[in-house]
């Protein structure tokens, strides 16, 4: 019995995580829509300090999106890029990595 209990409650919390991760993503994309209106708005003269909030706002959207590259991986495609890395090369990542 405790066996299946525990199962079940595994289960529930992996399935919390799924939609967790879907609101996240979400949440992500809706942000990334406003900063891109935001950054269109202020195209005709920003405050001084806007460009720093947007670059902090951009960061944020960035870390929410469970779907969004790893910083390793960024960085990693940047040296990639620089060096001609052939693909197959890439290293093997997947959502599970990014949380």
């Amino acid at each position: 019995m405790r066996l299946k209990a525990y199962r079940r409650r595994e289960e529930a919390e992996r399935y919390d995580r799924l939609l967790e991760a879907v609101a996240d993503w979400q949440f992500a994309g809706r942000l990334r829509a406003f900063l891109g209106a935001t950054e269109l708005r202020l195209a005709d003269g920003a405050p001084p300090h806007a460009a720093e909030w947007l670059a902090w706002a951009w960061a944020k959207a960035e870390a929410l999106d469970p779907l969004a590259p790893t910083a390793e991986l960024r960085r990693f495609m940047r040296v990639k890029r620089r060096r001609n890395v052939p693909d197959d090369e890439l290293p093997e990542f997947s959502i599970f990595d990014l949380r």
